[in-house]
């Protein structure tokens, strides 16, 4: 079936409800090679007026781009005129130099749908094959399998434990309050010992000394000391010497006098005055006697002593104490123990020296003597 036919079909199935009034308004619009100009309008329109049956007035022709656009509306009672018009169209579009046709036809007062043409190739060319049956309509689809029934749902989760209560914030720590500076011990507080060298032969030189060594305990700083002999047998002597604790006590340091000849004679000692002497802020801890300086006049004498920084007894205003004049002999040590460096409640020893006094009544190999000590005190 040619696509005309098929649509002279369509038009019948339209109309296959009884005869009606048709008013059908159909559009052409043919596409040519030729010039336009070479149309014969007025013949054209003359003689689609005759083939329609209809006044020229219900046709319109025009020329548009080269192509021609032909529109007519006709009445007709007639369901197969209606139909046949479309094929009565064919010696228009078989014209010289035609190269396609479109055809548009629209049905006015039947309340089926319009029916509209498309493109119709040229009546010269031979028709077509037939059009392909149209395929068997799709069988309804398969209904789908009952699905099996949904597990249960999962029991509701149990309900969260609520939070415990927000506790309130803690106050500011008070940082802890410093310790308060500790207080300078007192000196009943603090311990007292008592210590002496050993018993060594006296002679009669004062270089004899220089076998005995005063030496306080780590900790400790010299308050007082003397030469005794009440301890050791006839014509031996030792150094008793006493020693107070102080826990505030650095590091000690060692330190020698300048050498100086004695001659060995004891009153010469004096020649060390203010010699052995701890700086400020210091205590003596300990002394001995030398006489090991090899000089071009032959061997001489010299005291060590040692010092430590202290803050024990760290008032710096020392003050002299002298043991008290006495007659000394310039060659026995025993009479040295005439001169007693006491202890002396808060003080501790800084220096030392023996002094020569003015006066006395002391014979001819005899001196006057006494110790000076410079001492330090507690706060």
């Amino acid at each position: 079936m040619s696509l005309l036919e098929d649509r002279v079909a369509q038009l019948e199935a339209v109309a296959a409800g009884g005869a009606l009034s048709y008013d059908v308004a159909f559009s052409l619009t043919v596409e040519s090679s030729a010039d336009p100009s070479t149309y014969d309008v007025s013949g054209l329109k003359t003689t689609l007026a005759s083939m329609l049956g209809v006044s020229e007035s219900r046709i319109s022709i025009t020329v548009v781009a080269g192509s021609l656009v032909i529109t007519a509306t006709i009445s007709t009672t007639s369901s197969d005129a209606a139909a046949k018009l479309v094929i009565r169209l064919g010696p228009v579009v078989a014209s010289p130099g035609t190269a396609s046709a479109s055809l548009g036809v629209t049905v006015i007062g039947v309340t089926q749908p319009s029916v509209t043409t498309s493109v119709i190739p040229a009546p010269a060319a031979p028709p077509g094959p037939p059009s392909p049956p149209s395929p068997p309509p799709r069988p309804p689809a398969s209904p789908l399998p009952p699905q099996p029934p949904l597990p249960p749902a999962a029991p509701p989760s149990p309900p969260a434990t609520p939070s415990p209560p927000a506790q309130p914030p803690l106050p500011p720590q008070t940082p802890p309050a410093s310790p308060p500076p500790s207080s300078p011990p007192s000196w009943a507080s603090l311990a007292l010992t008592t210590h002496t060298t050993s018993c060594q032969e006296m002679g009669n030189t004062a270089d004899m000394l220089d076998r005995h060594t005063i030496d306080c305990p780590a900790g400790t700083a010299l308050a007082g000391f003397r030469i005794q002999i009440s301890d050791c047998p006839d014509d031996y002597i030792q150094y008793a010497y006493s020693c107070v604790e102080d826990h505030l006590q650095g590091a000690r340091s060692t330190f020698l006098t300048e050498c100086t000849d004695v001659a060995g004679e004891i009153l010469f000692l004096d020649r060390f005055e203010d010699k052995v002497r701890c700086g400020s802020g210091e205590v003596l801890t300990g002394f001995r006697f030398l006489n090991s300086c090899d000089t071009d006049g032959g061997t001489w004498e010299q005291y060590e002593y040692t010092c430590a920084p202290t803050t024990a007894f760290s008032v710096d205003d020392p003050q002299l104490y002298g043991s008290g004049c006495h007659c000394i002999h310039q060659i026995h040590l025993s009479w040295m123990d005439r001169l007693d460096v006491p202890v002396i409640t808060g003080r501790a020893l800084r220096g030392f020296s023996m002094n020569a006094c003015s006066g006395g009544n002391c014979a001819g190999d005899e001196g006057y003597r006494e110790y000076q000590t410079l001492r330090t005190r507690m706060p």
